[in-house]
């Protein structure tokens, strides 16, 4: 391994002075855990790293709950289909006490309305912030982000491992907004309908709970933060609404999807009252008109975009009857009629998006338990195979104790990786998974076991099985985290996932294709209200011994408010 710290510290610092984010005092390092503690999310689906970056602007946030916070909140896709719901309600009354006052929320919500709460108001400070994670090299991401009287500025930089310059991608934008107008000029990203044509900088989810906003229709543009730089547009925009009207134009270089640049231009027109909503995006290449109606308990959406070839199309409907919601998803996506910055919600993801598909949800609650079941199926129109996924998972709550159980089955073409031509077999890839975990939460010490079990193969099975041990200890100033995985595996097909070792600011999975375990720990420093320091260290044995050399990684987390 090679830590490169002499070498690359003093590079750190000096960078760090670059990015400066405007703000307030972050929310502790316990709220970033506990959202991601709280999301009913697969740990072989990764939350998109521009989704962390816009949590991490919500929970730094000093406005409160305002027009800008809200649509931000309706950007993400790890809530339940009842809150963005909710979020709709608040911008259709432009109340934003509206969440405040709600008592039925997802947990995850909540969580971040209240940090919104306690943020409010505190006086802005100039606070730099920079994560870095390390293995045979350094990967380095400053943020910045800033709120001045109705102005704000935004600077992402990215310089992954292998890259020759520190500060390789960035982003940056300026802009203001009022009640009647919006302009940008740098990076930007708009999302309206549900992203054929102008998309999201992060997927749709398909998973329990959080499952592609339900009915939902995205309509709005917003500075643009990304560590990947795709879907987006670098230039100018310029947004007016007139009492339920609204144009948008937008004209400049498109990074889209496969990476292409070119130079294009967006307009938009849309039209929405409290009970429905309709409108146009007309794009260089492709032109999509999207709309959706509420009625009481049932919301209807969809959208439809036209370019070359078969148009594609979105049909959502959604009922809600408390405790119980439900959510079905048709789609019908041609690569050919989806615009540049498109992303839909998509089984197969790549620069060829060409399928059919049928997405169900459901959640009730029985008392301390919630259940949740999905389906999903999918058929690729090129490549001519299928995918179908059906999961169940029930989570309850007993006082301190939290118990999640869930069961998934998986079954697809085994030759999914086929990149020319049809399939030529019929043999299907089944995977069975069972997963049992329990929490328990006190104010000053959080512990977690995790156990999964996997059976997997066409005609001859596989497994592989997986217990995670973490205990964490809250002190005012500091956090300690242990964490102690290991898996029983017998190839790639039953391979297990578990959440790893994350600073405030990440999330990713530990993947376990062979037989191993690894112990790990995290330790997070807050010596005062204006600095907080962080470092992480995970190690993988082969094998169930300490004889053999480990993979050793680390992060580093540095931010202070001046």
């Amino acid at each position: 391994m090679h830590w490169q710290i002499t070498q690359n510290w003093g590079r750190l610092i000096g960078w760090s002075f670059i990015f400066l984010l405007g703000g307030s005092e972050p929310v502790s390092a316990q709220f970033h855990e506990d959202i991601f503690g709280l999301i009913p999310q697969e740990e072989s689906e990764d939350i998109h790293e521009d989704e962390i970056i816009l949590i991490d602007d919500l929970l730094s946030r000093t406005s409160g709950i305002d027009v800008i916070a809200l649509q931000d909140l309706q950007s993400l896709s790890i809530l339940s289909a009842s809150d963005y719901h909710l979020i709709k309600q608040a911008l259709n009354q432009n109340d934003e006490s509206y969440l405040r006052e709600a008592k039925e929320m997802s947990s995850v919500l909540k969580l971040i309305i209240n940090a919104l709460n306690e943020n409010e108001g505190i006086y802005p400070k100039i606070v730099m912030k920079q994560l870095s994670a390390i293995s045979d090299d350094t990967r380095y991401r400053w943020h910045g982000k800033s709120y001045m009287k109705g102005f704000e500025t935004g600077i992402l930089s990215v310089r992954n491992k292998y890259e020759q310059h520190i500060a390789n991608d960035g982003s940056v934008y300026f802009g203001s907004a009022n009640k009647s107008s919006l302009w940008i000029i740098g990076d930007q990203s708009i999302a309206y309908g549900f992203g054929l044509n102008a998309g999201r900088s992060f997927p749709a989810r398909r998973g329990f709970s959080t499952i592609s906003k339900g009915a939902t229709t995205d309509a709005r543009m917003r500075g643009y933060n990304s560590a990947t730089s795709t879907n987006r547009i670098r230039g100018g925009a310029y947004k007016k609404t007139i009492n339920n009207h609204s144009i948008l134009i937008s004209i400049g270089e498109v990074n889209g999807r496969g990476g292409i640049n070119h130079y294009g231009g967006m307009g938009i027109y849309m039209q929405e009252n409290a009970s429905n909503k309709w409108g146009m995006v007309v794009s260089e290449k492709t032109q999509s008109i999207f709309g959706g109606i509420e009625k009481g308990k049932i919301e209807l959406a969809a959208e439809a975009s036209h370019g070359i070839g078969t148009p594609s199309f979105v049909l959502a409907f959604q009922y809600e009857e408390k405790p119980f919601q439900y959510v079905i998803h048709f789609r019908d996506l041609r690569n050919g009629s989806l615009g540049e910055t498109s992303n839909p919600m998509a089984a197969w993801q790549g620069r060829v998006v060409s399928e059919k598909g049928i997405f169900q949800g459901g959640t009730f609650r029985v008392n301390h338990t919630r259940i949740m079941v999905y389906a999903d199926w999918a058929f690729h129109v090129v490549k001519n195979i299928n995918k179908q996924v059906l999961g169940v998972r029930t989570e309850s709550r007993f006082g301190r104790h939290h118990i999640i159980g869930q069961l998934k089955f998986d079954q697809k073409d085994e030759d999914e990786m086929l990149i020319y031509g049809p399939r030529l077999f019929e043999d299907e890839l089944r995977k069975e998974s069972f997963r049992l975990e329990h929490k328990y939460g006190s104010k000053l010490w959080r512990s977690q076991l995790k156990a999964q079990w996997v059976k997997s193969g066409v005609k001859d099975f596989t497994y592989g099985k997986g217990i995670d041990f973490r205990f964490t200890f809250y002190h005012p100033k500091y956090q300690l985290e242990l964490d102690w995985m290991m898996a029983k595996v017998d190839d790639y097909n039953s391979r297990i996932y578990f959440w790893d070792v994350n600073l405030p600011g990440e999330m990713h999975s530990r993947l376990f294709t062979k037989s191993g375990h690894g112990p790990g720990f995290k330790l997070l420093f807050l010596p005062s209200l204006d600095v907080r320091m962080g470092i992480r260290i995970k190690t993988h044995f082969t094998g169930f011994s300490f004889n053999a050399s480990p993979i050793v990684q680390g992060g580093l987390l540095f931010q202070a408010n001046l």
